[in-house]
């Protein structure tokens, strides 16, 4: 039968089905970029934001707890302490907020989901306790303050924050899983198409 078709139409099969092959291939790379440039939006978003501000809130607070101690042993002045502690009442809610822009409720457990309402509520209640650091000029309440008052502090908001990072890393790897997993997909259908053009040329030679 094919022995029957002329070298004219043999040439016109030959280069339709190159152009069908180049279509594919094309349309395959296209959606293939689209999808990497998505779970990279996705993780950026979702994973290395909050992440980022969970770091910047930890880094934040481990620096008030480090002048407290440096203004009872006289290696922080109080008015350093102070200015620096302006610096992260100020910030910490601005990295609250980047934290929560990338956090999807809707994707996490009614356990977790608690626990970040949580830390917000701690947050917070946290100027109260910045206003107790420095409103007297006293080593013993602040030594006190450290004591009584900073281990609660760790109990109910350093610690929350440490355990929300695996669920964040978690994420991260999910998106990038499925995204390899989609691209696979997407070599196995060029492979097809490729195997089926070149199969019909062929049989056209």
């Amino acid at each position: 039968m094919l022995d029957n078709i002329s070298i004219r139409a043999r040439l016109m099969v030959s280069a339709v089905m190159s152009i069908v092959f180049l279509t594919v291939l094309a349309g395959v790379n296209f959606y293939g970029q689209q999808s990497a440039t998505k779970a990279l939006n996705e993780v950026r978003l979702s994973g290395v934001q909050p992440l980022l501000a969970i770091g910047e809130i930890d880094d934040k607070l481990r620096s008030v707890r480090f002048n407290m101690i440096g203004v009872v042993q006289e290696v922080v002045s109080v008015v350093g302490a102070r200015n620096q502690l302006k610096e992260v009442r100020e910030r910490l809610p601005v990295a609250w907020k980047e934290f929560q822009a990338g956090y999807r409720m809707e994707t996490v457990s009614e356990e977790e989901r608690k626990q970040v309402e949580s830390i917000g509520k701690e947050l917070a209640a946290l100027p109260a306790f910045f206003d107790a650091a420095y409103a007297k000029e006293d080593k013993d309440a602040l030594t006190a303050l450290q004591q009584d008052g900073w281990p609660n502090v760790n109990k109910k908001l350093v610690r929350p924050l440490g355990e929300i990072i695996p669920a964040r890393v978690a994420l991260m790897k999910t998106t990038f899983e499925a995204n390899a997993v989609a691209g696979q997909r997407l070599n196995m259908i060029a492979l097809a198409s490729y195997l089926v053009c070149a199969t019909l040329l062929l049989l056209l030679t």
